[in-house]
C-alpha cells in the first residue's frame, strides 16, 4: 500500500510513471480532491454516529457540523472523474467510507424509507439517513 501522499501525488506519480498524460484538467480536479483530502485529514477523527435520545443531545444537534464541504466532479465521458475518485478514495484517510453507484444508493435509500413506512415510523427519512451516517463518514458517488 502507497502512504498516504493524496489523490494528487497519486495522479502525478502515474503522471511521471507515463501512465497518465499530464492533464491541465485532471490535474486541477486533482488538486481539489487534495485540498478535500487534507480537509478530512485536519478534521476529527470519524466516529460511528450514536443515536441521540436525551434534551442535552438534541439540542447539541442543532450546533453546525465542522465536516468539510464535499466536492461534485462532472464532465464529458471520458476525462478521468471516476479515475480521480478513485484514487481520492484509496486514499482518503477516514475509516468509515463508501465508494457507490449514485443510482445504485438511492435505490437503498428509497427501499428503507418503504420498509420504514410500513413498520409506520413517523419520520422514516430520519432514520435511514441515520443509517447511512451510521455506515460512512465519507460518500463517495459515481454514475
Amino acid at each position: 500500500m502507497m502512504p498516504r501522499i493524496g489523490p494528487l501525488g497519486r495522479w502525478q506519480a502515474l503522471v511521471d510513471a507515463g501512465r497518465l498524460s499530464d492533464d491541465p484538467v485532471q490535474r486541477a480536479a486533482a488538486g481539489r480532491l487534495q485540498a478535500l483530502h487534507e480537509a478530512l485529514a485536519a478534521a476529527p477523527a470519524d466516529a460511528p454516529a450514536k443515536p441521540r435520545r436525551s434534551f442535552l443531545r438534541r439540542r447539541q444537534d442543532r450546533t453546525p457540523a465542522t465536516s468539510p464541504r464535499g466536492l461534485y466532479l462532472y464532465g464529458p465521458v471520458g476525462r478521468g472523474k471516476s479515475m480521480l475518485m478513485d484514487l481520492f478514495f484509496e486514499d482518503a484517510p477516514v475509516a468509515r467510507k463508501r465508494r457507490v453507484h449514485f443510482h445504485a444508493f438511492m435505490q437503498e435509500v428509497h427501499t428503507g424509507i418503504t420498509e420504514a413506512r410500513q413498520q409506520g415510523l413517523r419520520d422514516p427519512v430520519a432514520r435511514v439517513a441515520g443509517a447511512v451516517a451510521r455506515q460512512a463518514a465519507l460518500l463517495c458517488f459515481d454514475e
